[in-house]
């Protein structure tokens, strides 16, 4: 049975109360509701059996995800982020005068022209 929440305060004490009455509760998609908000997404989804866990039962413990790789590729990730914004930042600045001279040589070219061209030729100076 699926239980909405509209905060995650709320989701995580149904599912401590749960558990404590012997159900297996757990919350389905709290990334995704810190993510984009709770009202975005509906709330946060606690997950709860129909039935309660049976006497003896021992809850096998989750996978442990944060290991020397992981941990490498998370590293690897942000430096190349890292340096990739650093080099964004030095380009930008770099090539921010060169930007700013050409757009200042093209309105001379064209108010020059405006001003060299919008003369009056039915009347030559005298």
């Amino acid at each position: 049975m699926i239980h909405k929440f509209q905060g995650y305060e709320e989701a995580a004490l149904f599912v401590e109360e749960k558990q404590s009455e012997g159900y297996h509760a757990c919350i389905t998609n709290a990334a995704v509701g810190f993510l984009w908000g709770p009202r975005t997404t509906g709330g946060f989804r606690v997950y709860v059996s129909e039935e309660p866990m049976p006497e003896g039962f021992e809850a096998i413990p989750p996978l442990e995800t944060d290991d020397r790789v992981s941990q490498f590729i998370r590293f690897a990730v942000l430096l190349v982020v890292g340096i990739g914004s650093i080099a964004g930042l030095f380009f930008l600045l770099t090539a921010l005068p060169t930007f700013l001279l050409l757009l200042g040589t093209l309105a001379l070219v064209i108010f020059g022209g405006y001003f060299i061209f919008n003369r009056d030729m039915r009347h030559p100076p005298s």
